[in-house]
């Protein structure tokens, strides 16, 4: 169990290599054999539980502010663009008529 582990970490530890030298997989890497080896005999004895996750993704719409676009990645562009473009377009009358 304990090479599988470190195979199976190895293959994720590779395709993160670039990776910023801060992130999280270099220091599990650097300290491999120790929670490795007691995620496996805690396993084994039935007391496991796991490393809290970064959950916080099914909980944005609820906390963070709609006008909050970079959340959604590289389409985030494209939605902030088209709520631009509907404010221009809705607010058209108003500030011409206001000059």
């Amino acid at each position: 169990m304990l090479e599988i582990g470190r195979k199976l970490f190895a293959k994720m530890h590779r395709r993160k290599r670039h990776a910023n030298h801060n992130h999280e997989i270099h220091f599990m890497a650097r300290e491999i054999n120790q929670w490795l080896l007691e995620g496996i005999q805690s396993l084994l004895s039935g007391s496991y539980t796991p490393r809290p996750l970064k959950q916080l993704k099914p909980t944005f719409p609820q906390v963070i502010n709609k006008n909050c676009y970079h959340i959604f990645g590289p389409s985030g562009v494209k939605l902030a663009t088209q709520r631009i473009r509907q404010i221009l377009q809705d607010n058209k009358a108003t500030v011409f008529n206001t000059c």
